[in-house]
């Protein structure tokens, strides 16, 4: 992996403003009450994707170019098993397309920086995810039953949790 292309990781807390320069979308990105109880644990970003300065809670993804993206990994309580629940949330831009996708039941180890890459491989269903464009996504936890939901309306991302 070039250092252009390059996956870089790093923690945060839960509210993320997702913001860019005059070539992209700014997008709120916020945690419902209902997901309350998961924390941002880490970020990641892809090709020429910047994190800015932390004011509070709140970050600033800067994204320049095409094919620039961000990843935030959730992490909350075990709810019936002795490990934490883990999701994360991928979200970019392609041209002036945004995009999202949501993984849940992630185990400990398997970072955001360690499948980031994987949006931009021909080979791999999240390249596929990518193409589409989804602006919303939902998905279960198979141990808890927990729901989580992820969309983008009005230029808001919102993470919220069942």
């Amino acid at each position: 992996m070039d250092s252009l292309h390059e996956a870089n990781s790093e923690s945060v807390p839960k509210d993320v403003e997702y913001g860019a320069n005059a070539n992209s979308r700014q997008i709120s990105v916020s945690v419902d009450a209902s997901a309350a109880a998961f924390e941002v644990v880490e970020k990641t970003n892809w090709n020429q994707g910047t994190w800015g300065d932390t004011t509070g809670t709140k970050h600033t993804l800067t994204m320049k170019g095409h094919e620039v993206s961000g990843i935030l990994r959730f992490m909350g309580p075990a709810n019936g098993s002795e490990d934490p629940e883990i999701f994360s949330v991928a979200l970019g831009k392609d041209g002036a397309q945004a995009w999202l996708d949501l993984k849940v039941d992630l185990g400990a180890k398997q970072t955001a920086a360690s499948f980031h890459g994987d949006y931009y491989d021909i080979r791999t269903p999240e390249y596929a995810i990518r193409q589409k464009h989804n602006t919303t996504a939902t998905r279960c936890f198979e141990a808890s039953g927990t729901t989580i939901t992820v969309t983008i309306k009005d230029d808001a991302l919102v993470v919220a949790g069942m």
